[in-house]
C-alpha cells in the first residue's frame, strides 16, 4: 500500500520542499509508509541543488512578477511553478525491487504512469521521453528530478495543466553551452499544457486520479490518501527553519559566482517578509 498524501502549501514554497524532503527521510527510517505526494506553488522558481541561480533565473523578472526562488533536495533543472502547475512526489524505500539502484528506472515508471493517466483522459500523442521527460507530440509537458539515497528513493515531477507559459519564458533563462561551467543547466524544451492538449478546463482532481490510475497500472500497488504524522511535521519544521529558508541554501554552492552579492540582495528582496518560523505556518 502507497499512502497518498494531498498536502500543499502554495504561498509557502519553502515549507513545501521542506514536506519533500522531511517525508522521503520519514519513509526511508520507515516510520511512514511509501508515499505518494501531490501539492502546489504559487509563481515560484524551483531550481536543482547543484544549480547556479544566476545561470536559470531572469531576477528582474521574477521581483516584477513576485515570483520567489527556490532550491530543492535533489538535482536536475530549473522549473516553474504556479497554480496550474500539479507537482506529484514519489518517495520508496531503498530496497523497492521495482527501481532498484537505477534512478532512470524511477523516471521510466513514473513517466509511463502519467502517460497512462494522460491517455485516459483524452490526451493524444502522450510518450515517456528518456531521461525523464513526458511529452506530448514534441512539447514537454511534465518533467522529473529525483534522488537515490542511503534509505530512500525519492523521485518527483511537475505537470503543466494550465500554468502561464507566457510567464514561465519571462522569469526563466533560456540556456546556452559553456564547456568551462562546473554547474548544472536546464535543457530547453518547447512546453504546452494539458488544457491545450485537450482544449478544454481541466480539474486538477482529475490529474491526480489519472496518475494514481496510471501508477497502480504501472506499480502495482493500491492507493489509500492518509494524513501527515508528527513525525514528519516536526522534521519538516526543522528542515524549514534550519535550511530551506535560509538564504544560504537558496543561494547555493555557486561561491565564485560574480553576481553572487547581486543575486543575494535581490534575493533579499524577493523573501522580505515572506519567511516564517515554521511553527507558525502548520
Amino acid at each position: 500500500m502507497i499512502r497518498v498524501l494531498d498536502l500543499e502549501y502554495p504561498e509557502h514554497p519553502y515549507l513545501n520542499l521542506a514536506l519533500e524532503e522531511a517525508i522521503a527521510l520519514a519513509v526511508g527510517k520507515r516510520v511512514v509508509p511509501e508515499t505518494l505526494r501531490f501539492w502546489r506553488n504559487a509563481n515560484a522558481i524551483v531550481i536543482g541543488r547543484f544549480q547556479c541561480p544566476s545561470l536559470e533565473v531572469n531576477f528582474e523578472e521574477c521581483i516584477s512578477y513576485k515570483v520567489r526562488v527556490e532550491r530543492r533536495f535533489t538535482g536536475g533543472g530549473a522549473v516553474y511553478h504556479d497554480l496550474g502547475n500539479l507537482n506529484f512526489a514519489l518517495a520508496l524505500r531503498r530496497n523497492n525491487p521495482l527501481i532498484g539502484e537505477k534512478l532512470f528506472r524511477g523516471f521510466e515508471l513514473l513517466g509511463k504512469a502519467v502517460g497512462f493517466g494522460l491517455r485516459s483522459l483524452g490526451v493524444k500523442d502522450v510518450h515517456f521521453k528518456p531521461v525523464n521527460s513526458v511529452l506530448i507530440g514534441k512539447k514537454k509537458v511534465s518533467g522529473m528530478s529525483g534522488l537515490i539515497a542511503k534509505e530512500f528513493i525519492f523521485v518527483h515531477g511537475s505537470i503543466l495543466v494550465s500554468s502561464d507559459l507566457e510567464l514561465l519564458d519571462r522569469v526563466l533563462k533560456a540556456p546556452y553551452y559553456n564547456r568551462r561551467e562546473k554547474f548544472v543547466r536546464s535543457k530547453w524544451h518547447e512546453v504546452t499544457t494539458i488544457e491545450k492538449a485537450l482544449k478544454r478546463d481541466v480539474e486538477l482532481e482529475e490529474i491526480k486520479r489519472a496518475i494514481i490510475e496510471g501508477l497502480r497500472k504501472v506499480l502495482g500497488y493500491d492507493f489509500r490518501e492518509k494524513s501527515i504524522m508528527a513525525f514528519e511535521r516536526t522534521l519538516a519544521r526543522n528542515l524549514y527553519n534550519e535550511k530551506y529558508s535560509k538564504l544560504e541554501w537558496s543561494l547555493g554552492p555557486c561561491t565564485m559566482c560574480p553576481r553572487k552579492r547581486i543575486d543575494e540582495i535581490i534575493f533579499k528582496e524577493l523573501t522580505l517578509n515572506k519567511i516564517h518560523q515554521a511553527d507558525e505556518l502548520f
